[in-house]
This record gives structure tokens, C-alpha cells and sequence, in this order.
């Protein structure tokens, strides 16, 4: 980075006089060489101390920038270990809580670029969502007209499906069963809110979706993710043979192997169509996770209804509620 970003004045940061004129050249000297160093990312820490919500440019571009030194700087790319997570939570939290938007923000981005992401921030991001809803409190909850507690907001309900389903999110692009209580534990919180339409939806896709949900092939470990790095590094160019070996053998002896790949033909594996149809079962131990949450209070409210009108609805064994 040149040195206009680095001799950012004091004056201005304090004053939170930044320009979008400013913003701009900040974002040019920064990306000058494609990359955000550490010292750039504390500069940038430090100065969002006292910009923080002071216009929507710096927003964007602390988020953009500390988005990309968490996931590109990290070893392997895009792996966000636990102790770069806890790091991170550390540095963005004021007494363990987020103190701003921006911070929010970064969080969710994180989660959204990153192949994983430590414990600290997923449970960061949760706990944020929930002490807004139960203490009326946090990043979404500020300014004159924000919502009270007992309520979930349309900003809330996106900024969490947006978490729910990321890539970096517990169980990647699908709920895990730790999201699904979250879930319940907002649901109970928010039963008598003015919530938006918006919210049950999101609720019983995501329950749903941890009852059913189809895990794939499972994730790549961080040590098999840097070894296949350090084999495109250094390697990389023999990849091209095999492509040419590829394209000179009968395409239709590929398609053969795809296919039985997935409908469990080779071996004695199942496919993925096969797991995919065994995952999407609820199990008995999940049936009885279920049946506990929706007796803790002794009633089926609305949302808990709708969530087994979908479920017997895709042949899951539950009645109409």
C-alpha cells in the first residue's frame, strides 16, 4: 500500500470527516497491490474505532477490507481457524459484544467468503441476533426508532439467513442442529412481536432443512485444502496434460463414471442421489428433538405449526398439526 493510506490524519478519523473524495482514495492505495497486509488491517481497526457508522462508504470499505484480510491471509486461504477466529472476536468486540453495524457486517462477510470459520465468531453472530430479540439491544437495535425487545426485524431475519446458510456456518450451506435451537430460542423469544412475514418462512426452512438436510460429501479439511494449495503453487503445471489425457479418452466412458458415481452403481457405496434421499429422513433422534421442543411450553404456536404442516406436507411421518 502507498503511504496516502497510512497518513490518513488523525484529525479526520477523529472527527469522522472522512469524505466519500477520502473513501475512494483510501480504497485505491489500499488495493494497489491487490492485498491487505496486517499492519493495513490494524490501521484500518483502529480508525474504524472512531469512524464507525459515520457514513455508508466507510462501511462498505472496512467491511470489504477486513473481509479480505481474513479470508485471503489465512492458511490455508479462505480457512478462518479457531484461533484466528478467536482473534478476531477479540479485536472487533467491546466487553464481548459488537458495538456497531460495521463489525455485524464483517462477520456475516466472513462467514460468506470463507470455505470455514472458527467457533468464536459463528457464536459471536448468534448471541448478537439473540440479545437483540430477547434485550432489544446490539448493531441492529440502535438509533431513535429501533425496534424493542420481543421482535425479530426484516434486517435481522436476512442478516441470519444470510449466516444460517454460509459457507463458513457450522454446517456448511445447510443448519446444523446447534442453528436449528437457535432458531427456537428466537422463535420463543419473538412468538408475541410484530414480526415480518419473512421470519416463519425462514424458520421452518431452517429447521427443516437440519431435519432433512443433505451434508454432501462432507468438507475439506484445512491440512487437505493446503496441500492441494501447495500442489497448484508448484504443480500446477502438469494439470494441463491431464486435462488433454481427458479430452483424447471417449467422453461418453465420463459421463458413465459421473453417473454412477452418483446413483451408487460403482462399488459399494451409495451414490449421492441415494444419500441424498437417506438424509433428507428425520431420524428417530431427531423426531425426539423435535417432540421435546415443541412440548416445552405445552402448546403448538403458529411458527411450530407451520414448521409440521412442511414436514407432513414432504412425508416425514408428522400429522397436520
Amino acid at each position: 500500500m502507498t503511504k496516502e493510506f497510512n497518513d490518513i490524519s488523525a484529525d479526520q478519523a477523529a472527527d469522522a470527516l472522512l469524505s466519500d473524495e477520502d473513501i475512494a482514495e483510501m480504497r485505491q492505495s489500499l488495493w494497489e497491490d491487490g492485498a491487505v497486509s496486517a499492519v493495513e488491517a490494524d490501521t484500518i481497526l483502529l480508525a474504524n474505532d472512531e469512524l464507525r457508522g459515520s457514513s455508508q462508504g466507510w462501511t462498505e470499505f472496512f467491511v470489504e477490507a477486513m473481509t479480505v484480510y481474513a479470508v485471503n491471509s489465512a492458511r490455508p486461504k479462505g480457512y478462518v481457524d479457531d484461533a484466528r477466529a478467536r482473534w478476531f472476536a477479540a479485536r472487533i468486540t467491546d466487553q464481548g459484544k459488537l458495538p456497531g453495524k460495521e463489525e455485524l457486517l464483517l462477520v456475516v462477510r466472513i462467514l460468506e467468503r470463507a470455505t470455514r470459520v472458527g467457533e468464536a465468531l459463528r457464536v459471536l453472530a448468534h448471541e448478537t441476533f439473540l440479545r437483540a430479540v430477547t434485550e432489544g439491544e446490539g448493531p441492529t437495535r440502535q438509533g431513535e426508532n429501533a425496534a424493542p425487545a420481543g421482535c425479530i426485524t426484516a434486517e435481522e431475519t436476512e442478516l441470519l439467513r444470510h449466516i444460517l446458510f454460509a459457507p463458513g456456518s457450522e454446517r456448511p450451506a445447510a443448519v446444523s442442529k446447534c442453528e436449528a435451537e437457535l432458531l427456537f430460542r428466537i422463535k420463543e423469544a419473538a412468538l408475541e412481536g410484530d414480526n415480518p412475514p419473512e421470519w416463519k418462512e425462514l424458520f421452518v426452512q431452517g429447521v427443516a432443512n437440519y431435519l432433512e438436510g443433505f451434508s454432501g460429501a462432507g468438507e475439506l479439511s484445512a491440512d487437505r485444502a493446503l496441500e492441494l494449495e501447495e500442489f497448484m503453487r508448484h504443480d500446477g503445471a502438469h494439470i494441463g496434460s491431464f486435462f488433454r489425457r481427458m479430452a483424447s479418452a471417449n467422453p461418453l466412458d465420463g459421463v458413465s463414471a459421473i453417473v454412477d458415481t452418483l446413483t451408487g452403481k460403482e462399488g459399494d457405496e451409495p451414490g449421492v442421489f441415494e444419500q441424498a434421499a437417506e438424509d433428507a429422513k428425520v431420524t428417530p433422534q431427531e423426531h425426539d428433538w423435535l417432540d421435546a421442543l415443541l412440548e416445552e411450553d405445552g402448546e403448538i404456536d403458529e411458527y411450530e405449526k407451520a414448521l409440521l404442516s412442511f414436514l407432513a406436507e414432504a412425508n416425514h411421518g408428522y400429522g397436520e398439526a
